[in-house]
């Protein structure tokens, strides 16, 4: 799931000018997107299929073909979507999974901050590698914290259900 800087500085710029501002004249970035990780995008797209199948049960396999992704990545994903509660899991001949009754009702932007722990947009955002000088002064770190966290919350306000 790619989300173009184009239409995030769009969103920013909804928010405040300023932060628009800052982030066109300060930051570099060597893509032209913002990216959420795999993880994130595998678990979003296999809540989205199960969501909209909810009375059957399904396959890693089945998911992983149909959108033509890793199914050796997808199991991972599965595994981790399991133990939040988010999908059942029967194993065994007859066995799959399937979406939780619950799920529905989850929240875009609780699903990805959940799913994208670490939602570094700048190297400084993540201390264990953070090389960059100005750590200590920039201001500029926390419109960018805020703007992340105004990003999950826009996105909280659309459920699983609404992407069906």
């Amino acid at each position: 799931m790619r989300l173009s800087l184009n239409i995030y500085f769009k969103y920013i710029l909804q928010l405040s000018p300023n932060y628009a501002t800052l982030l066109a004249g300060f930051i570099k970035l060597e893509y032209d997107t913002m990216q959420l990780t795999q993880f994130t995008d595998y678990g979003l797209r296999c809540l989205m299929y199960l969501a909209a199948r909810p009375d059957t049960q399904a396959s890693v396999k089945e998911i992983a073909d149909y959108y033509a992704i890793s199914r050796n990545h997808l199991v991972k994903v599965v595994h981790r979507l399991a133990q939040l509660g988010y999908i059942e899991s029967t194993k065994g001949k007859g066995g799959g999974i399937r979406i939780a009754p619950h799920a529905h009702d989850l929240r875009l932007g609780d699903l990805v901050a959940t799913l994208e722990p670490h939602m570094f947009l700048v190297e400084c955002f993540d201390a264990s590698s953070n090389t960059c000088r100005i750590t200590g002064s920039c201001r500029l770190k926390h419109h960018l914290a805020e703007a992340a966290g105004d990003f999950i919350q826009s996105l909280n306000r659309y459920r699983l259900a609404d992407t069906l």
